[in-house]
Protein backbone atom coordinates (compact mmCIF):
# COMPACT_ATOMS: atom_id res chain seq x y z
CA UNK A 1 0.00 0.00 0.00
CA UNK A 2 1.05 3.47 -0.50
CA UNK A 3 1.15 4.09 3.45
CA UNK A 4 3.60 1.24 3.85
CA UNK A 5 6.31 2.57 1.21
CA UNK A 6 5.57 5.76 2.94
CA UNK A 7 6.62 4.26 6.16
CA UNK A 8 9.44 2.70 4.51
CA UNK A 9 10.77 5.71 3.10
CA UNK A 10 10.50 8.10 6.26
CA UNK A 11 11.35 5.17 8.31
CA UNK A 12 14.57 4.74 6.36
CA UNK A 13 15.23 8.12 6.45
CA UNK A 14 14.69 8.78 10.44
CA UNK A 15 17.70 5.56 10.82
CA UNK A 16 19.72 7.25 8.45
CA UNK A 17 19.98 10.73 10.34
CA UNK A 18 20.00 8.86 13.77
CA UNK A 19 23.79 9.69 13.74
CA UNK A 20 24.00 12.71 11.75
CA UNK A 21 25.09 15.96 13.85
CA UNK A 22 24.87 19.39 12.73
CA UNK A 23 25.01 23.17 14.49
CA UNK A 24 22.66 24.31 12.27
CA UNK A 25 19.92 21.78 13.41
CA UNK A 26 20.20 23.09 17.04
CA UNK A 27 17.93 26.18 16.87
CA UNK A 28 14.43 27.29 17.86
CA UNK A 29 11.86 26.57 15.23
CA UNK A 30 8.20 27.08 15.85
CA UNK A 31 7.36 23.86 13.62
CA UNK A 32 9.65 21.35 15.94
CA UNK A 33 7.45 19.21 17.72
CA UNK A 34 9.32 20.18 21.06
CA UNK A 35 7.97 23.43 20.92
CA UNK A 36 4.11 22.42 20.18
CA UNK A 37 2.45 23.42 23.01
CA UNK A 38 4.08 26.82 23.31
CA UNK A 39 3.55 27.87 19.92
CA UNK A 40 -0.06 26.97 20.01
CA UNK A 41 -0.52 28.92 23.40
CA UNK A 42 1.17 31.79 21.69
CA UNK A 43 -0.78 31.64 18.37
CA UNK A 44 -4.53 30.62 19.71
CA UNK A 45 -5.83 34.54 20.12
CA UNK A 46 -5.42 34.38 16.19
CA UNK A 47 -7.63 31.22 15.81
CA UNK A 48 -11.25 31.74 15.40
CA UNK A 49 -12.96 31.96 19.06
CA UNK A 50 -15.77 28.67 17.75
CA UNK A 51 -12.48 26.34 17.43
CA UNK A 52 -10.20 27.79 20.65
CA UNK A 53 -12.05 25.35 22.96
CA UNK A 54 -10.70 22.22 20.86
CA UNK A 55 -7.41 23.14 21.01
CA UNK A 56 -7.66 23.85 24.55
CA UNK A 57 -8.71 20.77 25.15
CA UNK A 58 -5.68 19.22 22.92
CA UNK A 59 -3.21 21.23 25.03
CA UNK A 60 -5.41 19.97 28.53
CA UNK A 61 -4.99 16.25 27.00
CA UNK A 62 -1.00 16.94 25.93
CA UNK A 63 -0.03 18.28 29.17
CA UNK A 64 -1.79 14.88 31.14
CA UNK A 65 -1.13 12.40 28.65
CA UNK A 66 1.61 13.25 26.26
CA UNK A 67 3.87 15.32 28.38
CA UNK A 68 5.26 12.33 30.92
CA UNK A 69 6.15 10.38 27.95
CA UNK A 70 8.64 13.40 26.22
CA UNK A 71 11.62 12.80 28.67
CA UNK A 72 11.40 9.53 27.41
CA UNK A 73 12.15 10.24 23.93
CA UNK A 74 15.18 9.82 21.77
CA UNK A 75 16.35 12.90 20.17
CA UNK A 76 18.14 13.31 16.79
CA UNK A 77 18.31 15.49 13.46
CA UNK A 78 14.93 14.96 11.80
CA UNK A 79 13.32 16.05 8.48
CA UNK A 80 10.35 17.85 10.31
CA UNK A 81 8.08 18.05 7.14
CA UNK A 82 7.23 14.92 5.09
CA UNK A 83 3.93 16.08 4.54
CA UNK A 84 2.09 14.97 1.35
CA UNK A 85 3.56 17.69 -0.83
CA UNK A 86 6.94 17.00 0.10
CA UNK A 87 6.86 13.03 -0.98
CA UNK A 88 6.88 11.69 -4.16
CA UNK A 89 5.87 8.29 -5.71
CA UNK A 90 7.84 7.11 -8.42
CA UNK A 91 6.15 4.90 -11.22
CA UNK A 92 8.02 1.93 -9.26
CA UNK A 93 5.96 2.66 -6.03
CA UNK A 94 8.79 4.25 -4.37
CA UNK A 95 8.66 6.84 -2.15
CA UNK A 96 11.64 9.97 -2.48
CA UNK A 97 11.37 12.74 0.25
CA UNK A 98 11.67 16.47 -1.13
CA UNK A 99 12.41 19.92 1.24
CA UNK A 100 15.05 19.79 3.94
CA UNK A 101 14.49 23.17 4.82
CA UNK A 102 13.26 22.48 8.21
CA UNK A 103 15.40 20.06 9.48
CA UNK A 104 15.70 20.58 13.37
CA UNK A 105 17.44 18.75 16.54
CA UNK A 106 13.89 17.29 17.66
CA UNK A 107 12.54 14.23 19.10
CA UNK A 108 13.97 11.20 16.81
CA UNK A 109 10.24 10.13 16.44
CA UNK A 110 8.95 13.34 15.20
CA UNK A 111 9.39 12.65 11.63
CA UNK A 112 6.74 9.39 12.03
CA UNK A 113 4.39 11.67 13.98
CA UNK A 114 4.49 14.77 11.88
CA UNK A 115 3.65 12.11 8.69
CA UNK A 116 1.15 10.42 10.32
CA UNK A 117 -0.33 13.65 10.99
CA UNK A 118 -1.30 14.37 7.06
CA UNK A 119 -1.34 10.85 6.03
CA UNK A 120 -4.46 11.22 8.36
CA UNK A 121 -6.25 13.78 5.76
CA UNK A 122 -6.22 10.90 3.38
CA UNK A 123 -7.92 8.60 5.55
CA UNK A 124 -11.49 7.89 4.04
CA UNK A 125 -14.13 8.83 6.83
CA UNK A 126 -15.88 5.46 7.17
CA UNK A 127 -12.18 3.81 7.95
CA UNK A 128 -10.57 3.72 11.05
CA UNK A 129 -8.12 6.35 11.95
CA UNK A 130 -5.58 4.18 13.92
CA UNK A 131 -6.44 1.04 11.46
CA UNK A 132 -5.41 3.35 8.07
CA UNK A 133 -2.09 4.02 9.57
CA UNK A 134 -0.70 0.60 10.54
CA UNK A 135 0.65 -0.02 7.45
CA UNK A 136 2.50 3.05 7.76
CA UNK A 137 3.99 2.45 11.41
CA UNK A 138 5.01 -0.99 11.12
CA UNK A 139 7.00 -0.48 7.68
CA UNK A 140 8.44 2.63 9.64
CA UNK A 141 9.59 0.35 12.52
CA UNK A 142 11.29 -1.88 10.25
CA UNK A 143 13.57 0.68 8.85
CA UNK A 144 13.90 2.27 11.74
CA UNK A 145 12.49 0.73 15.44
CA UNK A 146 11.20 2.52 17.62
CA UNK A 147 11.33 2.42 21.49
CA UNK A 148 8.12 1.96 23.22
CA UNK A 149 8.30 5.37 24.56
CA UNK A 150 8.35 6.86 21.22
CA UNK A 151 5.26 4.26 19.42
CA UNK A 152 2.77 5.64 23.04
CA UNK A 153 3.80 9.00 21.97
CA UNK A 154 3.29 8.99 18.23
CA UNK A 155 -0.46 9.53 17.87
CA UNK A 156 -0.72 12.38 20.50
CA UNK A 157 2.45 14.11 19.00
CA UNK A 158 0.81 13.53 15.67
CA UNK A 159 -2.11 15.57 16.69
CA UNK A 160 0.00 18.43 17.90
CA UNK A 161 1.30 18.82 14.70
CA UNK A 162 -2.32 18.91 13.23
CA UNK A 163 -3.17 21.57 15.92
CA UNK A 164 0.15 23.53 15.50
CA UNK A 165 -0.38 23.21 11.80
CA UNK A 166 -4.15 25.47 12.47
CA UNK A 167 -2.90 27.77 15.21
CA UNK A 168 0.19 28.82 12.36
CA UNK A 169 -2.18 28.84 9.79
CA UNK A 170 -4.33 31.42 11.46
CA UNK A 171 -1.30 33.34 12.55
CA UNK A 172 0.35 33.23 9.36
CA UNK A 173 -3.01 33.91 7.71
CA UNK A 174 -3.59 37.31 9.56
CA UNK A 175 -0.11 38.44 7.91
CA UNK A 176 -1.03 37.54 4.70
CA UNK A 177 -4.65 37.13 4.14
CA UNK A 178 -4.00 36.95 0.29
CA UNK A 179 -1.80 33.50 0.45
CA UNK A 180 -3.79 30.79 -0.59
CA UNK A 181 -0.93 28.48 0.22
CA UNK A 182 -0.96 29.31 4.16
CA UNK A 183 -4.64 27.51 4.15
CA UNK A 184 -3.19 24.14 2.52
CA UNK A 185 -3.92 22.44 4.84
CA UNK A 186 -5.62 24.05 7.24
CA UNK A 187 -9.27 22.87 6.20
CA UNK A 188 -8.33 18.91 5.95
CA UNK A 189 -7.11 19.09 9.65
CA UNK A 190 -10.08 21.10 10.71
CA UNK A 191 -12.38 18.50 9.51
CA UNK A 192 -10.28 15.82 10.97
CA UNK A 193 -10.06 17.39 14.86
CA UNK A 194 -14.37 17.71 15.66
Amino acid sequence: SLFEAVGHAIGGLTLGLLDFKHAAAERDFAWDLQRCDQVIAAYIDDVDDRQKPLLQRVLRRYSEELKPLLPKLRRSVVHNDPNDYNLVVGEDGQVGVLDFGDMVHSYTCADAAICMAYLLFHVPNDQPLVTSLRPFVSSFKARCPLEAAEVDALFGLAVLRVCTSVTMSAYQSKLDPGNEYLLISAKPAWNLLP
